[in-house]
């Protein structure tokens, strides 16, 4: 990575922001290297313009402030399609609710018997004890029942 001879601070090196007599403005955008896929463990530069000051931060995705992740979710669901697309791992729209299309389970492949012993082992760890009243899931005595639900009372 060569360094701007100009600001001697090279920021996608060591994110070092230059002063504000020797930052330049560009609407240039300079394509490091191409990627298909952004991962959660990848960094991410964030510039904050703060009144006259321009400021670069390195981040994690886990940094991200709630407001930005809801924000990202508001602009997927904008590009997500209001049809089940039916291939049984897409998210869609019903009406408000994002689920996951529908699709042949044969095609999302299957769990090993061990596999499905060591997530129920770790499921029953966190099941409550006594009927949730919610319908959800409890251990009655290592039994696991369906909990009663109020709500469909009345």
């Amino acid at each position: 990575m060569r360094k701007d001879k100009q600001c001697g601070c090279s920021p996608l090196d060591n994110y070092t922001v230059c002063n504000d007599q020797q930052t330049t403005n560009s609407d240039a955008t300079e394509t490091i290297q191409d990627t298909q896929q952004i991962f959660h463990t990848d960094q991410i530069i964030i510039i904050r313009k703060n009144g006259n000051r321009v400021e670069v931060y390195q981040a994690k995705f886990s940094d991200l402030a709630p407001e930005v992740a809801l924000l990202i979710i508001k602009q997927a669901t904008k590009a997500m399609p209001r049809t089940d697309p039916s291939d049984g791992r897409s998210l869609w729209i019903d009406e408000g609710f994002i689920r996951i299309a529908s699709g042949d389970p044969t095609q999302l492949g299957t769990i090993a018997p061990t596999a499905m012993q060591k997530s129920l082992a770790e499921a029953f760890k966190v099941l409550p004890t006594s009927d949730p009243g919610d319908g959800g899931p409890w251990l009655n005595g290592g039994v696991l029942m369906r909990g009663s639900d109020s709500n469909l009372a009345g």
